[in-house]
Parts: C-alpha cells; sequence; structure tokens
C-alpha cells in the first residue's frame, strides 16, 4: 500500500492534505493478539501511508475512527447486549444515556480502553482520546477554505457478528454536538464506520438521512465494498474498500481531490490484484477511465451556508 501511494504521488504530482481511515484498525479481540500489540502495527501502518509521501503527512492531518472491531470484544458482557437489542428498547433511551453518560453508558464505553490507549499514545490528541463518547470534531484553513471534520461512533453499541439492523448510534445528538463543536465552516466532511442499513429501524434510514442533510462528504467503511454515491440533495458519499491480507473481499483504496473552483471532484480508484500481487486502477464501466473517476459537483459551499 504505501509504495503504490509513493508511486502515484509521483505519477499525479499528488500529496494529501487530510489522511481518513473509516475504522477497524485493529481485528480485535477475537484473535490470539493482544489488542494493544495490534495497535502497535496500526501506528506502524498509519506511519507507512504518513512516509510515502515527501514530505510526509503530519499525524495532525490524519483523521480516524473506531469500528466494531476497535470494540474489545473479551469485555462485552451478555447483559450489555441483551439491553441493547431488546424489542422493548427505545432510541430516547439511547439518546439519555449518551447526554448523561450515566453508568451503563460509561461500561460500555471501557470496551474501547484499547483504542483509547492507542489514540493518546500516537500524537492523535486532535480525536479528542478523553471524550467519553469517542466522537470528535475539527476545522481547519486548508488552500484558503475553512473545512470542518467530524467523526461520530458507530460502534460503540458493537458486539458481535450479528450487529447488521440492530447498532444504535445516536445520531440526533452526535451530530448536533458535533455541528456545534466543529463551527461556521465552508466545507465538511464527516467520517463514521457502519453504513445506515446497519442500524436499527428507528435509527435506519433516518439517521444517514439527518447526516445527509448536514454534512456534504461522509465517509464510512465496514463493508468492504468501495463505491461511490451522490444523492439527490448532492451530497457525496464514499464507501472504502478494505486494505490487509486475506480480505474476503476484494481490497481497494482511493484518494481524490476536490476543485471547489471549478465543482469537480476526481477519485482515483485502485484495488488489489491477486494474480499480479501489486496495485491497479479499478475501473468502473462507464464511469471511469483509467481509475479516474471524475464528477461535477455543486453542493458543499452554498449548501452549507444556508444552514448555517
Amino acid at each position: 500500500l504505501a509504495a503504490d501511494l509513493k508511486k502515484m504521488s509521483s505519477e499525479v504530482n499528488f500529496r494529501p492534505d487530510l489522511i481518513f481511515f473509516t475504522g477497524d484498525l485493529a481485528f480485535g479481540s477475537v484473535s490470539h493478539d493482544l489488542m494493544s500489540d495490534q495497535y502497535q502495527a496500526v501506528r506502524k501502518v498509519i506511519d507507512s501511508v504518513r512516509r510515502a509521501y515527501s514530505p510526509e503527512v503530519p499525524e495532525r492531518d490524519v483523521y480516524l475512527v473506531p469500528g466494531n472491531h476497535d470494540v474489545d470484544r473479551g469485555e462485552i458482557t451478555p447483559e450489555q447486549t441483551e439491553w441493547l437489542r431488546s424489542p422493548k428498547r427505545q432510541l430516547a433511551e439511547i439518546l439519555s444515556a449518551m447526554e448523561s453518560q450515566t453508568k451503563q453508558w460509561r461500561a460500555w464505553m471501557e470496551r474501547f480502553s484499547p483504542y483509547r490507549t492507542f489514540l493518546r499514545g500516537s500524537g492523535l490528541a486532535h480525536l479528542s482520546p478523553e471524550d467519553p463518547h469517542l466522537i470528535w470534531a475539527d476545522a481547519r484553513e486548508l488552500a484558503g477554505i475553512r473545512v470542518g471534520i467530524i467523526g461520530l461512533n458507530s460502534a460503540w453499541s458493537a458486539a458481535d457478528d450479528g450487529d447488521k439492523a440492530k447498532l444504535w448510534c445516536g445520531f440526533e445528538w452526535q451530530i448536533a454536538t458535533l455541528r456545534q463543536r466543529m463551527g461556521p465552516v465552508d466545507l465538511a466532511f464527516a467520517l463514521i464506520h457502519h453504513p445506515g442499513n446497519w442500524f436499527t429501524a428507528f435509527e435506519d434510514p433516518s439517521g444517514f438521512r439527518l447526516l445527509r442533510q448536514h454534512v456534504p462528504i461522509i465517509l464510512h467503511g465496514h463493508e468492504h465494498q468501495d463505491h461511490v454515491e451522490i444523492d439527490g440533495d448532492g451530497s457525496l458519499v464514499l464507501s472504502a474498500g478494505a486494505s490487509y491480507e486475506s480480505s474476503w473481499m476484494k481490497n481497494a483504496y482511493s484518494f481524490g481531490e476536490l476543485d471547489l473552483s471549478a465543482s469537480r471532484v476526481r477519485l482515483w480508484l485502485r484495488e488489489w490484484d491477486a494474480a499480479g500481487r501489486g496495485w491497479v486502477a479499478r475501473n468502473i464501466a462507464g464511469r471511469t477511465k483509467d481509475g479516474v473517476y471524475t464528477l461535477d459537483w455543486k453542493r458543499p459551499v452554498e449548501k452549507l451556508a444556508e444552514m448555517e
């Protein structure tokens, strides 16, 4: 991966302003390796990605959110899972627990202890490792544009491989909190691990709809299927592929360029070719040329201005 980043950087004269990871940095306590050891390997991966560019991308420009494998499953109790998945559960109870930071909420968040320790020791203080919800917001000046980035925690209620359509996020509370922390911006990104179809009926499809209304660019992972989508309101949703050995889906990654003056997005889609043991351009019939996906996109600045 690092070698391909370096190669592509030279070929297209590209060095990123920001690097995004959308979760599942570790494999979790379901493997034989301690999560603390796994995060040491994660640190090396992140550093190799940053250092693929010249000059290297600072840690301050790296953004990530937790995935379900970043939850320490060894700390999940059957009682916690039973309560969260009970058909009697209501969204109001979830939002109240989040906002009040109840003892029950703190117990759920204890399962992120290895992930939180990793953030503290990795120069990633801008990702608010001490935040009781493990969510964060940031705003930066890039090329004369005020850019906001928010990170949601969609994995806090994750328990096992049966999570689909059973997760809680608390979109309403998280989005309102993060928009306030982020402040006025010209353009915003949101990072979240899970796509919208992994949440309970109380938050699917309403959760992602709300997120699309507030943030024009959404990046998520989890399903290991890279995809590019623009909805009717002009929200751009990028689904990340996986990038690790033994993935059952095709490994993939992407990098992109947003040109606000031209109202254009260009995405370079890359996928791993197992036969040749190397990265190649990923093409989509009728959409890409040599792996480059070009989109006319006019939403971001004016839409955010309307919402302030």
